[in-house]
């Protein structure tokens, strides 16, 4: 074929690519899921962000640091134990949905043999540290009621019920940050949050059973356990080193400096991950369920739209949030947190683009394996990124101190990122994320261009005029420069026809 056919070949192709993204069908589905999850989502991040913020307050950094190790503990136990067994659910259920019961019968006697095994292991813990007994008791009580909490909510997010997700979630945010402040103030300390959390997450639990679990029974079935241990398994170890990226520096902050450098640390992570975090998780959680549903169908094609879809929603929504953050770390601190964190407000910087990184990874190149259950690809791409952190960890933090942590992170996260580029190409092609990507890149340095020549800008007045304006200019540019993709795109289509 010469030149001229093979360039109108491609230039047909790419209109063709094009108009698929743009069909309603199951974009729309999209987003009217992902409004729903950001209800729910939003409502529950932002309690949590005033809970950040509360707490912070009411247990000062050394309490602070205490609570999150103690939470920290926990996720990481249930990324272990508990999570593998949610990944089944979301994969499985849209498969099974004719036999929905005999699902849900196995996954409860699953999760009942879980809770056995963790007490079993926690015994030996709390007779060896037996003056710890008491918080060690919560922690475990704390697990498996979060291990319940999440496996209810996956069952309805995986029966592709948001309104029900979002409820419960709501729930549970409310009731954790009322009681924990509640007992805080009658005077219990770390000791008072920590048991307003376990209250947070029993009483949605009992909720959930009467929506997800009632005519469940104790029935385990070989072949579906297998089935749920063969691909839940191996994601969950990847999760677990996932999980290890985030809060293992957190216990080495706390082994190589003090209590007090852990709260200011955790804080700051968790306020931007409260912030950042759920809104590139909203459009995944409505369109991972989706995705299966068209692989399963034999839709290559419209399982890498959602996919893709998915991830450049987050980003467009990302993008702006990252530039406030890190254009106002000072103020957005201060205000947030009180003076006693202000002084960590620089690890932002660090922070922000670390966590999109994240989300690149976690939330589309990594969606590669999920969906072809290359569950070994996918523990080898995380794996090798907790270790990278690891090992810098224990190198930066002496050194470099509270920096040196957030570095590692974001190193860790770009490694991971290359990482799994490489294998999804072989594993489950994803399509390209430009030219949409470029033009997200474009707006966001016109944001910071803005941000720069208003620094001057001082008080609280001329500061909300620079975001306000440094936003406006994002939003503006990026619909400009969608609109000449749109008319280029128009100009090609018309050349080929």
């Amino acid at each position: 074929m010469d030149i001229v056919g093979r360039k109108a070949e491609i230039r047909s192709s790419e209109v063709e690519v094009t108009d698929v993204l743009r069909q309603p069908a199951l974009v729309n589905q999209l987003k009217r899921h992902s409004l729903l999850y950001f209800a729910g989502r939003g409502a529950s991040g932002m309690i949590n962000f005033l809970s950040i913020s509360i707490f912070a307050r009411l247990l000062a950094a050394d309490g602070y640091g205490l609570f999150t190790l103690v939470v920290n503990g926990v996720l990481l136990a249930n990324a272990i134990l508990m999570q593998w067994l949610r990944i089944a659910i979301v994969r499985y259920l849209p498969i099974y949905r004719e036999n929905r019961h005999d699902l849900i019968s196995v996954t409860l006697a699953i999760y009942v043999l879980e809770a056995l095994v963790s007490t079993i292991v926690f015994i030996p813990i709390i007779c060896f540290f037996y003056n710890e007994k008491l918080i060690i008791i919560i922690m475990l009580l704390i697990l498996l009621a979060q291990g319940w909490f999440d496996l209810s909510l996956d069952l309805a997010r995986a029966g592709l019920k948001p309104v029900q997700y979002g409820a419960l979630l709501i729930g549970k945010s409310l009731l954790s940050l009322l009681f924990s402040v509640v007992f805080i103030w009658l005077g219990w300390g770390v000791y008072g949050a920590l048991i307003g959390q376990l209250a947070g997450l029993l009483i949605p639990g009992g909720l959930a059973y009467r929506l997800q679990w009632r005519g469940a029974k104790l029935v385990f079935q070989y072949k579906l356990a297998q089935q749920f241990v063969a691909y839940g398994f191996p994601i969950s170890i990847a999760i677990f080193f996932s999980s290890l990226i985030i809060y293992m520096d957190r216990f080495l902050i706390a082994w190589f400096t003090n209590q007090r450098s852990v709260g200011l640390y955790t804080a700051i992570y968790d306020m931007l991950s409260a912030l950042l975090l759920f809104i590139t998780q909203i459009p995944t959680l409505a369109g991972f369920p989706l995705a299966v549903h068209a692989y399963q169908k034999g839709d290559t094609f419209g399982c890498q739209q959602i996919l893709r879809e998915t991830y450049l929603i987050s980003l467009r929504y990302s993008l702006p949030l990252v530039g406030i953050l890190i254009g106002f770390s000072h103020p957005f601190v201060s205000l947030m947190l009180g003076s006693d964190f202000v002084q960590a407000h620089y690890l932002l910087w660090w922070l922000c683009p670390a966590l999109i990184v994240y989300g690149l990874v976690e939330h589309y190149y990594n969606r590669s394996f999920w969906i072809t259950g290359a569950s070994w690809r996918l523990m080898g791409v995380m794996g090798t990124a907790a270790w990278v952190n690891g090992v810098l960890n224990i190198l930066f933090i002496p050194r470099y101190g509270l920096v040196g942590a957030a570095g590692a992170t974001l190193v860790a996260y770009v490694m991971a990122a290359i990482i799994s580029l490489t294998l999804s190409r072989r594993t489950f092609p994803l399509l390209s994320l430009t030219p949409d990507l470029s033009r997200l890149l474009i707006a966001f340095g016109a944001m910071w261009l803005v941000l720069i020549v208003t620094s001057p800008w001082r008080g609280i007045v001329p500061i909300t005029a620079r975001a306000v304006l440094g936003i406006g200019v994002y939003w503006i540019s990026l619909m400009i420069l969608s609109k000449r993709h749109r008319e280029k795109q128009e100009s090609t289509s018309s050349e080929v026809v």
